[in-house]
């Protein structure tokens, strides 16, 4: 049984009814809500353990599918957030295009995740989400994880199981500082309990570049479910940034145990002390149905004097380099 809470909606919930063979217009959404009791130890000024209701990037979507003939589809999508536990958000925030789909593949222009985020997201344990997601280590903290304005997407037809993506940032102004350009490509293939992903990302200013690569997957053995990935980054006048994660989910009828550990070292200055740390969490998901699970996890983050790793999904501690987040939290989501 697949996870049903955050990696469900964050893995193909904005996509997967691009499939749909008849004309639709179709309401979706998801509220996920958790409560934490978080800290921050070490430095000259912890944080104390303080308890927050914490939204797990709750989100209303509206998708409207069109068959034009001749086997050539349009489509858009408005997404947006909304905080369930406030009441804030900027309206279609989240994944909103417009596009056209056929047996040649799709094409969509607006405001979407980039490939590698797609690609990378899909090997974390949560989906992304929560205080355990994998983005206060992973995806150079967050920075490669990126949800791309004025893109355009191309994404091939699945061709037995693998797909291709390539995603080009438009730039509204002439000014490469103001706007920087932005590229990603991914190829990913799913095919009998197999997943795994090759991405690219790039980032360029007029007097800088960072790059990042991914390699990784995830692999379904009986009720097992095993992931990893290695992530290295290159930035100008910086260390290498090396990243790698691996984890566990083993389902017990509608019980799921999870473990999951990371590692995040370099991107210093050349001949300065790197930042380095590590994070490990444990969880349990109970799924009542495809649509209603709740979970509870541990986290803790370990970094060296200069390391920065925080929280992940949003969650992140106002932290001093050195200092040690670590957090306790349950949470219930739905989806409709």
């Amino acid at each position: 049984m697949r996870m049903k809470c955050a990696a469900l909606l964050a893995a193909g919930l904005s996509t997967a009814a691009f499939a749909q063979e008849e004309d639709v217009v179709m309401l979706y959404g998801r509220i996920f809500l958790t409560a934490a009791s978080s800290e921050a130890t070490g430095g000259s000024t912890p944080l104390p353990a303080r308890t927050v209701i914490g939204d797990q990037a709750s989100l209303l979507g509206v998708r409207s599918i069109e068959n034009l003939g001749g086997d050539v589809k349009g489509f858009v999508q408005i997404e947006t957030s909304f905080r369930a536990d406030s009441n804030n958000g900027a309206f279609a925030d989240r994944n909103s295009a417009v596009g056209l789909q056929g047996t040649w593949g799709t094409v969509l222009i607006g405001r979407w995740d980039s490939p590698f985020k797609v690609a990378t997201l899909v090997v974390d344990a949560y989906g992304d989400l929560t205080p355990s997601g994998f983005t206060g280590v992973l995806d150079d903290l967050g920075n490669f994880h990126r949800r791309v304005v004025n893109i355009v997407q191309y994404w091939s037809p699945n061709m037995g199981g693998m797909v291709f993506r390539y995603a080009d940032k438009a730039r509204n102004t002439p000014d490469l500082d103001l706007e920087p350009r932005v590229h990603a490509a991914s190829l990913r293939l799913s095919r009998a309990g197999i997943y795994a992903f090759a991405a690219w990302e790039a980032h360029e200013t007029r007097t800088a570049r960072e790059k990042g690569v991914a390699l990784g997957g995830t692999y379904l053995i009986g009720p097992w479910k095993l992931g990893g990935q290695y992530q290295k980054f290159d930035k100008t006048n910086l260390t290498d940034t090396r990243a790698w994660m691996a984890n566990a989910i083993f389902t017990l009828g509608r019980s799921q145990f999870i473990g999951q550990y990371m590692r995040s070292k370099g991107g210093a200055a050349y001949g300065a002390l790197q930042p380095d740390c590590n994070s490990w969490s444990v969880a349990y998901q109970y799924i009542f149905s495809s649509r209603t699970s709740v979970m509870a996890s541990y986290v803790r983050v370990d970094n060296n004097e200069k390391g920065i790793c925080n929280l992940g999904g949003g969650n992140a501690l106002p932290i001093q380099p050195g200092q040690d987040p670590r957090s306790f939290w349950a949470g219930i989501a739905h989806l409709f």
